[in-house]
């Protein structure tokens, strides 16, 4: 069984896998939006989080804030994006 601290080493070694690869594959495809990259290393995460469940308390809190974060910037892109729509 893993202990806590492997856990998260093993979240954030799926997750900088997934977006290393991630920002490989939209740079070779000439994505350049931001927001397309900001809503994959939201999913990313989430998903990352999900897959490598249980976690302590303290562990669940810091990874809801980082997890809130991501999901605030992306709103924010996302609201800068509707605003543009709408002009």
């Amino acid at each position: 069984m893993r202990t806590g601290l492997e856990k998260i080493e093993l979240l954030l070694l799926i997750y900088g896998a997934l977006v290393f690869y991630t920002v490989f594959i939209l740079s070779y495809l000439s994505v350049s939006r931001f927001d397309l990259y900001m809503t994959a290393f939201a999913i990313e995460f989430f998903l990352c989080v999900i897959a490598t469940a249980p976690y302590t308390s303290a562990e669940t809190r810091r990874q809801m804030i980082v997890g809130i974060a991501l999901l605030a910037v992306f709103a924010g892109v996302a609201a800068v994006q509707i605003l543009a729509i709408l002009r």
